[in-house]
């Protein structure tokens, strides 16, 4: 038993070769603890040699007393393996024990015990005996790669049979028991797992042949070099001011993790991390600029790194602007953040690649002669600004074009009084559309806008103020670039209307009147046409609406013409008819030529012109005889009238659907009077005085 601890009863059984010897196992035994043996007969359970306490150098012998009288004990010790003998003798009134010192560790002994009264002996008790073997010198443990550990050791002093290499876990589960020869002095443990705790004993066995085993063991714990992580990957995902490291555990146990971020000339960013924890974001980083990181598994005071390097976005440059004149095209630019090695640009009209160019750090524009390039007018040309740094890029876009031609040959196709139209042929290059402006030139009003498409070319306003002054421009628009062309066009001035003539009862003047032409009007031309020919030609002010003429041919068909003006633009012509009222007749003269029932009548003809006359007779207010008499036979005669009877004559000068009359009065003859006969005329009466 351990002094101490309770004592504990094994059963020994005995050994089939040799009736003496009894093996006892016992088990549970700490290492290098001194254990008290007592033997006790199962028979009558009487007590013998009773304990040996073993050293690793010295044996320590107790035994019970004899009955009786005892002299001296004379206590042997024989080496088995090299029959060396060594003798104690103990008084009897000693105590009942006695030590051997400086044997040899791990050797079987047998030791006897005499007990002698004077020249008496009794007969012997032996037991057998092993020096408890020494434990191993100088253990160390390594881990010689990430799932083994190598195991070193120097042999003790003393006898060894062999060697056992335990391994066990933290929770002291045994993993591994390994049996080496007594001459092995290192092993190598494989399998194991990466950056685990583990302990290990070596245990050195010793044991006569017939002997229980005895063990003295030597224990470290170690842990083995924690496996590094696995697929360490440092991925900017796009941006330029942080970084995301992952990676996979390794296998096996892992304290913490220490994750470093440095970059050149910089202090290092340092995170220590749970080992469930596999990535890490990094932020507030330099845009551009190259990074280191390791990632070290620590676990038991061991570590493994793993390495690897990533780089952040670069930046992209800021106010990039690209313009294009008549001469060359022009890109600046800022620079950006951080740090970057160069930049590149590609110019390209679409798919097709028009330069690819590097351009220096330094550098804060690019100017290139469009003649090298071969722009189009209005084409659309786009710009690719790369900043480099490393492998990585950062891009940024803009696009420009040379500014469309206008239009060519812009002409007015047609204008009236209310329209303009005009025409062009497209120009040369590209472009997306037309945008048609009409400006009212007079009275500055809003412009009239039209958007057409790029086949187009004419376009029409109508709706517009007539005798007005236009500016028509056509602008030729490519994204938002233009160009354009222009014209003043003038919309014709708007005839008068509702021309009338008036001849007002007058038989030598007209007047037109008329309203005034809508639209704008500067002044108004009025002719006087007889016979094709212009008789006069007038001009009125633009606010003037009548005018009249003198002087005129009695009973004359004329024309009146009206032609509103402006600005040297004439409108369509007005035209009226107008006549004067014909003159009357003069010098009318009546005779009864002497008889009773016939009267005659005769004129000059009326001035002016006359398309025919009629000649009425007419009793008191009852017509008798009308006669049309044409102009170039100025008289006529009434037959079959009254005797006596005074009669009304009537000579109308007829012109168109005028007339001018005479009047005048004449009786017949009565038959009873004279052939004398007096005559007075008048242009409005004749009077017939007949003698009595």
């Amino acid at each position: 038993m351990d002094p101490g601890s309770r004592p504990t009863a094994v059963r020994c059984d005995q050994d089939g070769n040799n009736g003496y010897t009894f093996i006892c196992n016992m088990t549970e035994l700490q290492p290098g603890t001194l254990y008290e043996l007592r033997v006790i007969s199962g028979n009558d359970e009487e007590r013998s040699l009773g304990s040996i306490r073993t050293g690793s150098s010295g044996l320590r012998v107790l035994w019970s007393l004899s009955a009786g009288h005892v002299d001296w004990y004379n206590v042997t010790l024989e080496d088995v393996h090299s029959g060396m003998v060594r003798s104690n003798r103990v008084m009897g009134s000693a105590a009942p024990q006695s030590c051997f010192t400086s044997l040899v560790p791990g050797t079987l002994y047998n030791i006897s015990v005499l007990a002698i009264s004077g020249n008496k002996t009794a007969a012997p008790v032996h037991t057998i005996a092993v020096t408890a073997p020494s434990a191993v010198d100088g253990l160390q443990v390594a881990s010689s790669s990430l799932d083994s550990l190598s195991v070193l050791w120097r042999p003790g002093p003393g006898r060894v049979e062999n060697f056992k290499v335990l391994v066990t876990d933290q929770d002291g589960f045994l993993l591994r028991n390994i049996t080496l020869t007594n001459t092995t002095t290192y092993t190598k443990l494989d399998g194991l797992q990466p950056g685990t705790p583990y302990r290990v004993t070596v245990v050195t066995n010793a044991a006569g042949l017939q002997s229980s085993i005895k063990k003295k063991l030597n224990v470290l714990s170690f842990s083995s070099v924690p496996a590094a992580v696995s697929d360490l990957i440092i991925n900017n995902d796009g941006s330029s001011e942080s970084l995301r490291a992952s990676w996979t555990a390794p296998k096996g146990g892992v304290d913490f993790f220490t994750v470093t971020l440095w970059a050149s000339g910089l202090t290092p960013e340092q995170r220590i991390l749970a080992p469930n924890v596999t990535q890490l974001v990094f932020e507030g980083l330099t845009p551009g600029r190259r990074y280191q990181l390791s990632v070290n598994s620590s676990a038991g005071g061991l570590s493994s790194e793993s390495r690897t390097e990533g780089r952040t976005v670069p930046d992209q440059v800021s106010t990039l602007s690209m313009s294009i004149d008549s001469s060359k095209l022009q890109l600046s630019w800022s620079p950006p953040r951080g740090d970057w090695e160069y930049y590149s640009v590609l110019l390209t009209d679409g798919p097709a690649v028009l330069f690819n160019r590097t351009v220096s750090k330094k550098s804060r524009e690019l100017l290139v002669s469009i003649q090298s390039l071969g722009l189009v007018p209005g084409r659309l040309y786009s710009a690719e600004f790369a900043v480099h740094s490393g492998s990585l890029s950062n891009t940024a876009h803009c696009s420009s074009r040379l500014a469309p031609r206008p239009v060519q040959q812009l002409v007015l196709r047609h204008a009236d009084e209310t329209s303009l139209s005009v025409q062009w042929r497209q120009p040369v290059g590209r472009w997306d559309s037309f945008t048609v402006l009409l400006t009212d030139e007079d009275l500055a009003t809003p412009d009239t806008q039209r958007i057409l498409s790029g086949g187009s070319r004419e376009c029409t306003f109508r709706g517009l103020a007539s005798g007005r002054r236009y500016t028509v421009t056509v602008k030729t628009s490519s994204g938002t670039l233009s160009n354009s062309d222009s014209l003043t066009a003038w919309t014709t001035p708007a005839p008068v209307s509702g021309l009338q003539v008036f001849n007002l009862d007058s038989t030598d003047s007209l007047q037109a009147q008329w309203e005034l032409a809508s639209g704008d009007q500067d002044s108004y031309q009025v002719l006087l046409v007889r016979d094709s020919s212009v008789i006069k030609n007038k001009s009125v002010a633009g606010n003037i609406s009548s005018i009249s003429f003198q002087n005129l041919r009695p009973g004359a068909q004329y024309k009146v013409v009206v032609t509103t003006i402006r600005a040297g633009h004439t409108s369509r012509q007005t035209v009226a008819e107008g006549r004067t009222v014909p003159a009357a007749v003069t010098d009318v003269r009546v005779s009864n030529n002497g008889r009773t029932d016939f009267l005659t009548v005769s004129w000059n003809q009326a001035a002016g012109e006359v398309d025919s006359y009629l000649v009425t007779l007419s009793d008191r207010d009852r017509t008798l005889h009308s006669l049309a008499v044409s102009k170039f036979n100025p008289g006529c005669i009434f037959n079959s009238l009254v005797s006596g009877r005074l009669y009304n004559i009537s000579i109308t000068s007829c012109s168109g659907r005028y007339r001018n009359h005479t009047f005048i009065q004449e009786r017949t003859r009565e038959q009873f009077f004279s052939e004398s006969e007096f005559w007075v005329f008048s242009s409005m009466q004749v009077l017939i005085l007949s003698g009595f």
